[in-house]
């Protein structure tokens, strides 16, 4: 399941926001622990896909994936009513996935899409807001153009986070494929991954005018390559020990979603592991219809079928696996010789489908004591159907990440606690002190508290 809007239906979707709120019988969301209240913050005249907020004014901002960005003041704990801030004209992004906000600043990743001949390029821009209210704009990065799938695939430049000592950023660049498949796209013939695609990229803070080529050996020559092997690495966050976490959708195939640490030149697997699973396109012959991990669906849409020109493995090159769930939530598996689904005592990471978003932690400690220092992680869901979820998960939901580190994989194993339901097509959230504020695809800014004692912030 991929969670990303492509251009084409950007129109279609604006045309549908009026009916959808007219005919969406909106469940209102349900807390599960009774330390966690939850309440409608704010409902939005647009559809957020990224939430931050300025701690110094008090300010939430908003971002369309048109490229739009809202500011929302807040007088007396009250949500103002939304501002249009910054214009897709003024940075070029007519694909914005993601946002940033340090200070003054805004970091803003996406793509400048080309609809007609199928292509594009990667982009960060810097808004700094001066003194004065002015803006100063700063183009820190674009790639080549490098050509899109014209599918629901291209999940192109997305999560960014600004690292530990403010010095740099990361930013993912997603996939244009399922799992590695061919796709053809008007003058694009018998192509699958890019070299700028399915990849982490670090960049310096002060970057100005930085290009990537769609060139695997200008790319890794360059210094700007983080990590490798990740399909949509959506968001991104620091926890307390200030290290980097991904959260990563798989595809259309029953694959568990991924919970990755990211570590500088680890290669994630993709696009021939996927959720802890070997990517089985890669092994010929392969019968697709004989796959128990493929949706009915899915496989009508033939992007699984035996493909004998699958690219090989990387040489000498060692997978790091995503972090293992213990449960007791988000832990359903499909089992490969019959099909059914069952609980189980690990997975990689996720039950299959619930495509991972809003990633945050309580890295500044401010929660009660059962929630402290843990990581917060969405589920998106869509309006009514819920996609390829099995119905023993239904996604839409607040889950806690309680992250234990284990030395001898040197990696971390995870349980997942479910703390709010009944959400619908989620799409961000924001930790700010005791609350967790959350953006949904219907044009909703949640709250929930967490009413426990917490520690003071330290200054």
């Amino acid at each position: 399941m991929t969670l990303v809007m492509p251009m084409f239906l950007l129109a279609q979707e604006k045309k549908n926001i009026k009916t959808r709120k007219q005919t969406v019988n909106l469940s209102r969301p349900v807390s599960l622990k009774p330390d966690i209240k939850i309440r409608l913050f704010k409902k939005l005249k647009h559809l957020p896909v990224r939430i931050v907020h300025d701690g110094a004014t008090n300010t939430f901002y908003t971002c369309n994936i048109d490229g739009w960005v809202f500011k929302i003041r807040i007088v007396k704990g009250v949500a103002q009513d939304e501002i249009p801030f910054l214009s897709p004209e003024e940075h070029h992004i007519n694909y914005l996935q993601g946002m940033a906000f340090y200070e003054n600043t805004f970091f803003l990743v996406g793509n400048h899409n080309n609809i007609t001949n199928s292509n594009g390029y990667g982009v960060v821009e810097k808004c700094t807001i001066l003194p004065d209210g002015s803006r100063k704009w700063t183009t820190m990065l674009t790639t080549e153009v490098y050509p899109s799938s014209g599918t629901l695939f291209d999940h192109a430049f997305s999560g960014v986070c600004l690292s530990a000592d403010k010095d740099s950023l990361y930013v993912a660049s997603g996939s244009r494929t399922d799992h590695g498949e061919v796709k053809n796209s008007g003058e694009y013939k018998g192509l699958r991954e890019m070299p700028l695609t399915a990849r982490i990229f670090r960049i310096p803070i002060n970057a100005d005018k930085i290009y990537l080529p769609n060139d695997e050996a200008k790319l890794d020559a360059s210094g700007f390559v983080f990590a490798k092997g990740v399909r949509n690495e959506f968001d991104m966050a620091l926890n307390s020990e200030k290290r980097l976490f991904g959260i990563e959708n798989s595809g259309d195939r029953d694959d568990p979603e991924e919970l990755n640490w990211l570590r500088q030149n680890h290669h994630y697997g993709f696009p021939w592991r996927i959720g802890g699973n070997d990517t089985p396109m890669q092994y010929t012959p392969y019968k697709a219809n004989e796959d128990k991990l493929i949706p009915v669906e899915a496989l009508k849409r033939n992007i699984f079928f035996n493909d004998p020109d699958y690219p090989k493995r990387p040489d000498n090159v060692t997978f790091t696996e995503p972090i293992k769930n213990i449960g007791p939530h988000a832990n359903w598996l499909r089992d490969t010789a019959t099909g059914k689904m069952y609980q189980a005592h690990e997975i990689s990471t996720f039950t299959g489908h619930r495509a991972p978003v809003g990633l945050v932690f309580d890295a500044d400690s401010t929660l009660s004591k059962a929630y402290r220092g843990s990581g917060f992680m969405l589920a998106y869901a869509p309006d009514g159907e819920g996609g390829y979820l099995p119905k023993e998960d239904t996604g839409g939901d607040l889950c806690q990440l309680k992250l234990k580190y284990d030395n001898t994989p040197q990696n971390y194993q995870v349980s997942v606690i479910r703390l709010v339901k009944g959400f619908q097509r989620l799409s961000d959230a924001e930790k700010v002190k005791n609350d967790i504020y959350i953006t949904d695809l219907l044009g909703n800014i949640w709250k929930v508290t967490f009413s426990g004692k917490g520690s003071k912030i330290k200054k």
